[in-house]
Formats: structure tokens, C-alpha cells, sequence
């Protein structure tokens, strides 16, 4: 292990949220937060977990992270982003959007990412959802349901998959 990753661990220990909270099922469920990275994802597959979620009656926010400098983002990009250049020499997110993204006290949150950076765990352990979902078991330490769905690109069967989860959870 080096150096800034004991260091990392250490940050997140000292950040871990004070309380936990209960997931209050799907039903009363009705806040969700959608994480994602835009390089591996297209603007359809994100932009149809939104939509899936909004067919629930759920209120969803997002938050993506690009691997690019602030200046390189897309002018017409209106999505809240932190980018490569808005991190912390540990990787943790500067930006502001990822700090109020932190914040909420969402009843679900999704991490659509799949890289090994430090910011999406830095993410998801400082935020205060009530359930925080994966789809990679590296992400065990961090989430609370790992759910393997074979091929993230088959986006649809993923979301009805989560949907079907999360409905069966507390029911």
C-alpha cells in the first residue's frame, strides 16, 4: 500500500458520516442520486437510468465526473460535473457540485462508474444515502447491494433489474 492510499483510508475513516440511515423502501423512497463517469457512458445510457427512475415518480440528481480540465468541458454540457483538474492531491473532489452531491440525504444512490479512481470512492463514502448500490464487487467495502449485472451496456434489463431490487427491499 502507498502512502497516499494509508492516507486516503485514513481521510475516509475520519469523513465516514456519523450516522447511518435506514432505507425506507421503494414505495416512500423518493429521492435518487445517479453517479457516473461520462467517458465509458453515452449520453443515451445515463441519460436513460434519469429517465427510468423519473417513470417511478422518483426525483433524481446526477453527478458525473469527466476525465478532462474544467476547460475542455463541452460549453452545452449541463449536467453537474467535477472534472480531473477539481481534485485533491489524495483524489478527492474539490468542486463544489461534488461537495452538495455529497451532501444530500438521498434515499438511493447508483454509481454507474467503472474505473478504479479515488474520487468515486471518495464519493460514495462521504455521501449520506440511505442505500448506495453498485455493480462491481471492488466496490463491496463502499456499497450496500452489489448487484452483478453482466453487461452495463444492456442498460435496460440492468434498470429493471434495480428497480425490481429495490422494490423487493423493505417491502
Amino acid at each position: 500500500m502507498s502512502i497516499i492510499d494509508w492516507l486516503a483510508k485514513r481521510e475516509f475513516k475520519r469523513q465516514a458520516p456519523k450516522r447511518r440511515l435506514n432505507y425506507p423502501g421503494w414505495i416512500k423512497a423518493q429521492k435518487v442520486g445517479i453517479y457516473f463517469e461520462v467517458n465509458p457512458m453515452t449520453k443515451d445510457d445515463w441519460h436513460s437510468w434519469k429517465k427510468a427512475f423519473e417513470a417511478e415518480g422518483k426525483e433524481v440528481h446526477l453527478l458525473s465526473f469527466q476525465s478532462v480540465k474544467r476547460k475542455e468541458l463541452a460549453s452545452d454540457w449541463d449536467v453537474p460535473t467535477y472534472c480531473k483538474d477539481e481534485k485533491s492531491w489524495l483524489g478527492f473532489p474539490r468542486a463544489s457540485s461534488a461537495k452538495d452531491f455529497k451532501k444530500e440525504e438521498f434515499d438511493v444512490l447508483i454509481d454507474l462508474s467503472s474505473s478504479d479512481d479515488l474520487c468515486h470512492e471518495a464519493i460514495f463514502r462521504g455521501s449520506h444515502a440511505k442505500l448506495k448500490v453498485a455493480f462491481s464487487p471492488k466496490r463491496k467495502a463502499w456499497s450496500d447491494l452489489q448487484v452483478n449485472c453482466k453487461d452495463l451496456k444492456n442498460t435496460r434489463a440492468c434498470q429493471e433489474e434495480i428497480v425490481a431490487l429495490l422494490k423487493f427491499i423493505n417491502a
